[in-house]
């Protein structure tokens, strides 16, 4: 797995064999040249001495450092030394130790914040690397039966933290990888990995107060897909910089069935536990000047908390739940596109949880589910990488952002055999602050449908949780705002945004 061994590495399988290998031998130095071609592009700082022996090449004390814009602190990463070796085939093999130190340190920009050094030991048993190809294609191929990472001491400011208060432990068992980056007028480089199980725990225990916090984790089947452009001839000091200067990437990671476990341990507000599975899912990753999309899916997903005053656990699950976002990153005269989505699937609660509020189970205890689709187009007035834009976020009259139009693609919440649906779209007048009070004035439509209100409020009077006089209170506002629908305790409401800054309920002014 790329995270396991230096970054600049990007440990891989081969995509191609070539049939004559001697046609395109590559050699350790044009090895460790791509790679630090490829950190320096990236805007980090590479030292490392080179020691030459034979067409062989060492390069001891390897660091690589990056200094942030704009006085934003400093990172050094040390790693210790890496050997590239020619093989007779023309490849070349990295040779790395099965137990490499690794000093990682944060200097933060302002004196008052403590600088940061962690010491890790990366771990590998069998680890192979190879790179073949030449020097304007190169096929990396990294295998390892594990791969661990172990957190030996934290460092803040002048204080030490060993392993009983400060703990990391990562491990992985069956990597497999491959990569293939191709250098012309751009670097493109595509990449996939795999592992078949991983591990981890991390603890944090506070000498000071006795509070201690430990998560254990587990996770199987992790498979990793990826690629990324960088033009040659970026000078970048941040992401931004890359991204407008044509930066692109994607990543894909998938993983099987897992979970987590959560213990804070504090002898004054009493202890907590949470324990979380799932049966899997994906997350997707994409950059590029035209947006930044993140989508996300997982299904099985169980939940069971244990909080301080509680004589039962919380117990909750959900068979599928989804997200995606697709926003624009650089600024632009003209508005850009957007979409979000979020998507909750097959809610339930355990009977304990529902037994507090509904102990004569009066009410329906069928799953639930959360659906909302949105779109638009915005304009950025910052660009969203950039440091400064953080900063001035600090200022509540900053506007990072004019949206012009909204469009609800659909809305849907089932809950208690009742379902509310809708969809519409607006445009925002920017121009007109003064109709809504500082807001944008929206223009538009709204459509909206309400099934099984009136069986839900019935419910709710026979379970007690809502009083008869409030019950007709809630039927009359309903009444006031929607007009029965076409089918048996059905509603609907149709909401208008006009262009006089006035909000219209089925034609019946609201404001």
């Amino acid at each position: 797995m790329p995270c396991f061994i230096p970054r600049a590495a990007r440990a891989a399988l081969p995509l191609v064999l070539f049939a004559q290998a001697a046609a395109a031998d590559v050699t350790p130095a044009e090895v460790w040249a791509d790679w630090r071609v490829y950190m320096e592009g990236m805007g980090y700082v590479v030292d490392g001495t080179e020691t030459a022996d034979g067409a062989d090449l060492t390069v001891s004390d390897l660091r690589f450092g990056s200094l942030a814009p704009e006085g934003g602190g400093a990172m050094a990463v040390s790693l210790g030394t890496l050997t590239f070796k020619q093989d007779a085939d023309g490849s070349v093999a990295v040779v790395m130790p099965e137990v490499m130190p690794i000093t990682v340190d944060i200097t933060p920009a302002d004196a008052e914040s403590k600088p940061l050094q962690f010491d890790i030991d990366l771990t590998q048993t069998a680890p192979l690397m190879t790179v073949s190809g030449d020097a304007q294609q190169m096929t990396y191929a990294y295998s390892a039966e594990t791969a661990g990472l172990i957190l030996t001491q934290l460092q803040v400011g002048g204080e030490t933290f060993g392993a009983e208060n400060a703990g990391f432990n990562l491990l992985a068992t069956g990597l497999a990888a491959r990569s293939v980056a191709k250098v012309g007028e751009k670097r493109v480089q595509e990449q996939i990995a795999s592992i078949e199980n991983l591990q981890y725990e991390l603890l944090v225990n506070n000498p000071m107060d006795a509070t201690a916090m430990r998560l254990k984790g587990a996770g199987s089947d992790i498979g990793i897909t990826g690629g990324s452009t960088m033009p040659l001839t970026a000078e970048a000091e941040g992401l931004g910089d890359m991204i407008a200067a044509g930066f692109t990437g994607k990543g894909r990671l998938t993983f099987g069935g897992g979970g987590t476990e959560l213990n804070l341990s504090d002898p004054v507000n009493g202890d907590v536990n949470i324990v979380t599975a799932s049966d899997g899912g994906n997350l997707d990753v994409s950059l590029a000047p035209e947006g930044l999309g993140y989508a996300g899916q997982q299904t099985g997903i169980s939940v069971d908390l244990n909080l301080p005053g509680m004589t039962f656990p919380i117990q909750f699950a959900m068979e599928e739940g989804a997200f995606d976002l697709d926003v624009p990153v650089l600024t632009s005269a003209e508005a850009q596109p957007f979409s979000a989505l979020i998507d909750l699937d097959g809610f339930t609660m355990s009977d304990a949880i529902w037994n507090i509020f509904d102990p004569a189970q009066d009410l329906p205890r069928t799953s639930a589910s959360v659906l909302l689709d949105l779109a638009g187009r915005v304009r950025l007035l910052a660009d969203l990488f950039d440091p400064a834009t953080a900063e001035r976020m600090a200022d509540p009259e900053a506007q990072p952002a004019e949206i012009q139009a909204l469009t609800l693609n659909a809305l849907s919440v089932k809950a208690l055999d009742a379902e509310l649906t809708g969809e519409g779209s607006v445009e925002f007048d920017n121009e007109d602050l003064a109709a809504y009070q500082g807001m944008p004035k929206p223009v538009g439509q709204v459509t909206l449908a309400l099934a099984g209100a009136n069986a839900l409020i019935d419910q709710l009077v026979a379970s007690g949780l809502l009083p008869q006089q409030q019950a007709m209170g809630a039927r009359m506002v309903l009444g006031l705002f929607a007009k029965p629908g076409d089918d048996p305790d059905t509603l609907a409401s149709e909401i208008r945004f006009t262009p006089a800054g006035e909000i219209l309920a089925n034609g019946q002014r609201i404001r």
